[in-house]
């Protein structure tokens, strides 16, 4: 599995944080995690297309992955819903699963077609650098109750 998600996470306790979810999920599956940190912004602010592109095959593991993107106007699942998710798509596709989540900017509507998938973490916004706490802890909480492991209770 890999997550590809753009600059490094400054604040140090959400990188340790990353980090305990990241450990915690290493009894079930390992995850590369690829930070991108090229130049994104043009002077609108935005990045073009063709630069999301470019960076989006320069670091996609792509031998037929399963790219899914996280955005708020993604579906929402329930934690026991993305359980079941997951668990149906590691079966298809194994170790080619890859998330992406990308910055403030958002991912162009190209960008967002050449995806297989869009999924939500929630329908607020939130910055991509909590984005990727709450991905990485609700995958442990889906291989927890995968495995049932008393982590989640309902």
């Amino acid at each position: 599995m890999q997550i590809i998600w753009t600059g490094t996470t400054k604040p140090p306790s959400l990188a340790l944080l990353n980090d305990v979810y990241l450990k915690r999920l290493n009894p079930f599956v390992k995850i590369q995690i690829t930070e991108l940190r090229g130049k994104r912004a043009n002077l609108t602010g935005t990045a073009s297309a063709r630069e999301e592109e470019l960076i989006f095959r320069k670091n996609l593991q792509r031998e037929r992955s399963h790219v899914v993107l996280l955005s708020e106007e993604g579906v929402l699942r329930s934690s026991r819903e993305f359980a079941a998710w997951l668990e149906r798509n590691l079966g298809l596709y194994g170790k080619r699963l890859t998330f992406v989540i990308w910055d403030a900017n958002g991912f162009s509507p190209e960008f967002k077609a050449e995806a297989d998938e869009i999924i939500s973490l929630s329908p607020m916004t939130l910055s991509h650098q909590i984005a990727r706490l709450v991905l990485l802890e609700q995958l442990y909480r889906a291989f927890t109750i995968l495995h049932n492991h008393p982590y989640h209770n309902d």
